[in-house]
């Protein structure tokens, strides 16, 4: 916790001009923190102007993101936490939030894939 990986996505959330300091010990890495900034690259994007026929950079930003930060773990983590759940609140979380780094992923192009972790 607190290593290589989490210090790699505090320099991305800073290239946004994005500082996380939740009162708390979350790492920068933790997957709320995460679909914050995702949600502030995509209000950002939205309020680009940019000519139809251009990519957004915010949208190359958010592809850049979830192929190097999220998409390697996080599919795979919602998915333990959806098999593992006890209530229907972190099922339905579970399958909210992988939803929508499917529909993420297929907006931007990035890989979406479940990588098999320690289990």
């Amino acid at each position: 916790m607190f290593g290589a990986p989490t210090a790699a996505i505090k320099q991305f959330y800073l290239q946004f001009g994005v500082e996380i300091d939740t009162g708390e010990h979350e790492p920068d890495d933790h997957i709320g923190l995460i679909f914050c900034f995702i949600a502030h690259l995509c209000e950002m994007a939205l309020q680009q102007d940019i000519a139809d026929d251009q990519p957004s950079p915010l949208l190359c930003a958010l592809e850049k993101f979830l192929s190097e930060h999220v998409l390697s773990w996080a599919p795979r983590m919602l998915h333990i936490m959806r098999d593992e759940a006890t209530t229907d609140f972190y099922k339905g979380m579970s399958l909210a939030a992988e939803g929508t780094l499917r529909q993420l992923a297929q907006l931007t192009k990035a890989d979406y894939r479940i990588v098999r972790l320690y289990r």
